[in-house]
């Protein structure tokens, strides 16, 4: 499997039954319900009830599991009354009660309605509707509970983890340099293009978090970071102040998803080489910037 994960289909008795395949060391971090597994109803109608069952089953898929067949109502003439102004009224609001198939042969007026005096008092007349019923079945059926689903490896969930965490480090650590160097010694043009990687790794892993939580409305107001180049020195300072913002609020946003399946893992950061000297102060490993090794947290070996 890659890392972006493998769309799936489940299948179990219920929705928690089918979220359960998910095979060991995987999870399922994006979903969607074809069938949740529970009964449902097929109605049909015709001349006679065995017409009626005939078409309800029909509407049936072929791999549901059917609970309970039942007629509902015989074939024949039947009335019923309506409260209406007028009888054109009284024969639109019959034709929207009964069931597809039957048919209102007739409406009488049974009671005289009201007028009333300048709109008080005003009473609908009753109708009664003459119908012509054929016979309705219904069946009750259950289709197993499906979900299409994308689902990732746990290894997956804890890179994603422990890059966000990365790059929220890293950028803070670059700002907290850059703003102890003077604005005259900071050259935007360089700035940028030693940041771009960082901007890169942020947009790649806002991207990955997306398509796995499409809905998280966080996520979809988080702006990838522009990739054009620092105006000025203040700009510089800016860009990556925005930068840190993004990133943390970005591992802010994923590690509720991750909590939420469980053992996702990460959260340490991976372990230098042995050959990078670390601070003396007990910062960490010592990284690259503007050419020479130093620490990101203290400055060392500059200050």
């Amino acid at each position: 499997m890659n890392m972006d994960g493998e769309e799936i289909l489940l299948e179990g008795d219920s929705l928690d039954d089918a979220r359960r395949r998910v095979t060991e060391g995987h999870c399922l971090v994006r979903e969607e319900v074809l069938s949740d597994g529970s009964p449902r109803r097929a109605a049909g109608g015709g001349p006679t009830p065995e017409d009626a069952l005939r078409q309800a089953r029909g509407l049936v898929p072929d791999e549901a599991e059917i609970l309970d067949e039942q007629l509902v109502a015989e074939p024949g003439d039947v009335s019923f009354t309506v409260e209406a102004f007028t009888e054109s009224d009284a024969r639109t609001r019959a034709e929207s009660s009964i069931r597809p198939g039957d048919i209102v042969t007739g409406v009488a007026l049974q009671t005289e309605g009201s007028k009333g005096f300048l709109g008080i008092g005003r009473r609908p007349a009753v109708y009664k509707a003459a119908v012509r019923q054929v016979a309705h079945a219904e069946v009750t059926f259950r289709t197993r509970a499906r979900i299409r689903g994308l689902v990732v490896t746990l290894e997956a969930l804890g890179v994603l983890l422990r890059e966000a965490e990365t790059i929220e480090r890293d950028v803070r650590q670059y700002l907290k340099i850059l703003r102890g160097v003077p604005a005259g010694l900071r050259n935007p043009v360089l700035e940028s293009v030693r940041f771009s990687f960082e901007r890169q790794r942020f947009n790649a892993a806002l991207e990955r978090a997306r398509a796995w939580w499409p809905g998280d409305e966080g996520l979809l107001a988080l702006a990838p970071l522009a990739t054009s180049s620092f105006r000025s020195a203040d700009d510089t300072v800016a860009q990556v102040t925005l930068a840190q913002n993004a990133a943390s609020k970005l591992l802010l946003l994923i590690r509720p998803h991750l909590a939420a399946v469980g053992g996702h893992g990460g959260g340490q950061d991976e372990a230098a080489p042995a050959d990078v000297p670390s601070c003396p102060r007990g910062h960490g490993p010592l990284r690259e910037w503007s050419g020479k090794l130093r620490c990101w947290e203290c400055g060392y070996p500059d200050k």
